[in-house]
């Protein structure tokens, strides 16, 4: 409740000027968090600060489950909801063993693929993307080969 009161105060203050288009309501929430409890938050900011500027732009997170909060069908379609993604192939064990060549490739098939999934229900971006790679991935590459990479 104190989240959503202090997003209303941010609405309420900054509505009506030229250059707030938008906020993301939730950053990173723990991937551990029930979905039910997510989408319940979810669906009560939309409903409260579209009460204050339905035409502000609400960015929610996926919280690092990709697909899972696919379409947010809890919420109605709106041009004015967007998923964000956040994406680091730097911390998981599979990525750390992939070669700069198979990073590209994850980033290039993988992930356009998910987002153009999602993009079906609903406007999808990436909040953040991490180009940042583990120091293992680059292990038997000389300066040459790491700036052809």
């Amino acid at each position: 409740e104190k989240t959503l009161h202090i997003l209303e105060t941010i609405v309420r203050r900054y509505t009506g000027r030229p250059n707030f288009l938008g906020l993301g309501v939730l950053n990173e929430p723990q991937g551990d968090m029930p979905l039910s409890t997510l989408k319940s938050f979810y669906h009560n900011t939309y409903e409260r600060l579209s009460a204050i500027n339905d035409s502000l732009l609400l960015w929610m997170s996926d919280s690092w489950r990709a697909g899972a909060l696919a379409g947010f069908g809890f919420i109605p379609q709106r041009p004015t909801v967007v998923v964000e993604a956040h994406v680091y192939q730097i911390y998981l064990e599979g990525d750390i063993q992939l070669s700069p060549e198979e990073h590209n490739a994850r980033a290039r098939d993988f992930w356009g693929e998910e987002f153009a999934l999602q993009q079906r229900h609903r406007m999808v971006a990436a909040g953040e993307w991490a180009l940042a790679l583990h120091t293992s991935t680059w292990e038997g590459y000389d300066d040459d080969r790491k700036h052809q990479a």
